[in-house]
């Protein structure tokens, strides 16, 4: 790392040497060091690796409360002459239900009332969650229309999986709804039933597990949960009424891209994904005048953080690395490659 070029020049800057015979922090020629890079995971990589390099070369910096972290938009909405800066997804998912919410009406058909706007609010929090939780199972190799069934059947209890009964009425219920069952096969592990199902997905056939392991896993105990705060406070379908247009959505989801389109409509918005897509004024008035910025203060707890987060993927472990990549693979919502 002090091979690099861009941190030599950075040690110059800062004055304050580096290494056990030159390093002097009453040397520092700042006492405000602000960590700028791009929104996107390259920017996300530097970070890290400055954040490293002031804990393990310059420590005082960051126990003295000397490093911050700025907090340039990722977005610019613009309606007409009128612009505005969004500085991550939830708030611009935020801005934009807000945005649909105040153009529209939504009825639950079940009750023929229309939501408040902050029940609708509330509602549009626990489908997106579900969304996410959704994503995540399925990247583990659980097809969506097999999850809908197991909520769907309240499938949530262990004694389900150690009666062969139960487990057989269940295979009846996955093959009416066309699911393609295979025999039953014992875990030794926890000493329950297990069995394979397949269905056709895009043309392709997908082959999961239904056993103990998916409905004890976190994500999906979280997801039975928000799924039966749904249907007990506002179940679909759902009829959605916006300048006198009527829509009627059968599922969650489908309420939440409705609503994320109409909260679209007029605008126009730009994602930075680096620094260099802004001119001059926007990073000035963004993200560089004091009056107006954001920065955050560099905790010694986040130097720490980052500092293994480097030691493992930069390290000589293989195994660690490994293990981490593992652990994090099913998290990771932006990828360049």
């Amino acid at each position: 790392m002090l091979a690099n070029e861009e941190i030599r020049i950075l040690i110059s800057a800062l004055g304050a040497g580096i290494g056990k015979d030159d390093y002097d922090i009453h040397r520092l020629r700042y006492h405000r060091v602000i960590i700028m890079t791009d929104a996107d995971v390259d920017g996300s990589h530097i970070r890290t690796l400055l954040l490293t390099f002031f804990y393990r070369h310059m420590p005082e910096v960051i126990e003295r409360g000397y490093l911050y972290i700025a907090q340039p938009p990722l977005f610019k909405v613009a309606e007409g002459k009128n612009e505005i800066y969004i500085k991550n997804e939830e708030a611009f998912n935020r801005y934009l239900m807000n945005r649909a919410v105040a153009r529209s009406e939504v009825i639950v058909e079940r009750t023929g009332k229309k939501m408040s706007d902050k029940k609708l609010g509330s509602l549009l929090e626990k489908i997106f969650l579900c969304h996410e939780l959704i994503q995540r199972i399925q990247k583990k190799g659980y097809t969506r229309s097999l999850l809908n069934f197991l909520l769907e059947n309240g499938i949530r209890s262990k004694s389900t999986f150690e009666d062969k009964g139960k487990i057989d009425n269940l295979q009846k219920r996955l093959r009416k709804k066309g699911f393609e069952v295979f025999d039953l096969y014992w875990d030794e592990e926890h000493n329950l039933y297990g069995f394979e199902v397949q269905e056709s997905n895009g043309g392709k056939d997908q082959r999961s597990k239904v056993h103990w392991d998916l409905i004890a896993s976190v994500e999906y105990r979280h997801f039975f949960q928000i799924y039966q705060e749904i249907q007990e406070m506002a179940p679909p379908p759902y009829t959605l009424v916006e300048k006198g247009r009527k829509l009627t959505i059968d599922q969650e989801e489908g309420l939440l891209q409705s609503l994320n389109q109409l909260g679209r409509e007029g605008l126009s918005i730009q994602r930075y994904k680096g620094l260099g897509e802004m001119n001059p004024g926007q990073l000035w008035e963004t993200t560089m005048n004091p009056e107006t910025r954001t920065l955050l203060k560099v905790k010694v707890e986040d130097a720490i953080e980052a500092d293994e987060t480097f030691s493992i993927l930069m390290g000589d472990e293989v195994e660690q690395r490994r293990h981490f990549i593992e652990e994090n693979a099913l998290f990771v919502q932006r990828l360049d490659i």
